[in-house]
């Protein structure tokens, strides 16, 4: 929070992902944002919020693809938290009682699954199958 802080005092684009209000976990992002950091929802927020030179870098990367996003199959442990997701949404604190698994490996599974579109997150820190 420090650096991003100086950042901000030196004029420099700072982003930080919103979460919920009432989650501890969103206290420093929350703040960030309150202080002026622009919120990174998705790619081309970030994109539209960068002066155009930098914008036009980030647009020509390889790495970078705002169009369709190929669907993978998900692992043998994304398919576990799909079932255990099935059609409704549910707390990220369930999955973690179901699955048994650190907040960190889950949390990297989820963001496997939402890459591939499997999965939408939703505000308090819930997640539900994307039909």
């Amino acid at each position: 929070l420090i650096t991003a802080r100086r950042g901000l005092e030196q004029g420099r684009e700072v982003f930080a992902v919103p979460g919920p209000a009432d989650s501890p976990l969103s206290e420093g992002p929350n703040r960030l944002i309150a202080d002026g950091a622009a919120p990174a929802c998705d790619l081309r927020g970030i994109v539209d919020a960068l002066p155009p030179l930098k914008a036009a870098r980030v647009l020509n990367s390889p790495a970078v693809n705002l169009g369709e996003v190929d669907v993978q199959e998900p692992t043998a442990e994304g398919k576990k938290v799909l079932q255990w997701i099935g059609f409704e949404s549910m707390p990220l604190e369930e999955l973690l009682r179901f699955s048994g698994w650190s907040v960190q490996h889950l949390t990297e599974v989820l963001s496997s699954l939402e890459l591939d579109g499997s999965v939408v997150a939703q505000p308090g820190q819930c997640y539900a199958r994307k039909i």
